[in-house]
């Protein structure tokens, strides 16, 4: 079973070219989904949840208002709602997803409906017993390959970019 942090996410918003979110977690099974954000205090800018399937949320009980993406399969936006503040109920019936943000996520990036967002799994590199984690982004340049399926590691050099050994 993947942890948590094995599933981190990355969105950028491919129309408009920015980040929407650098660190998203995936609620996708049935008690992750029905337990949401419940239980936390805020979401920092650049944090966010993922819930797959989903086409309604709410925000009983919670202590801070979000930022509401709702995706269609293809991860196009059918619907935004920005700063929405607890105890309301929202829902896209045409959406098979939603995105959480922290409140001002939409307008930072500037997302609109119609867009079309990209997510992409973080490298992560931690100890064995996971108890400390690095999220390491790999950008490749075009004269660099890699060989399908193969695992690397990220090595940080002297002027604090990582290159592939």
């Amino acid at each position: 079973m993947e942890s948590v942090a094995e599933r981190l996410l990355k969105v950028v918003n491919v129309t408009r070219g920015t980040n929407v979110a650098t660190s998203v977690q995936v609620a996708d099974s049935s008690v992750t989904r029905r337990k949401g954000l419940l239980g936390r205090t805020s979401l920092s800018p650049g944090e966010g949840l993922w819930i797959v399937p989903c086409e309604s949320v709410h925000t009983w009980f919670m202590h801070f208002p979000i930022d509401v993406i709702y995706l269609s399969r293809d991860k196009r936006i059918e619907k935004l709602r920005s700063n929405v503040v607890p105890w309301r109920l929202s829902a896209c019936l045409s959406a098979v997803s939603v995105l959480e943000l922290a409140a001002g996520s939409i307008r930072a990036s500037r997302t609109e409906q119609g867009d079309l967002l990209d997510f992409s799994s973080l490298r992560l590199i931690g100890d064995d017993n996971d108890s400390a984690l690095e999220k390491v982004e790999i950008v490749l340049h075009e004269t660099q390959s890699i060989t399908p399926g193969a695992r690397w590691r990220c090595r940080q050099s002297a002027s604090g970019e990582c290159a592939i050994p």
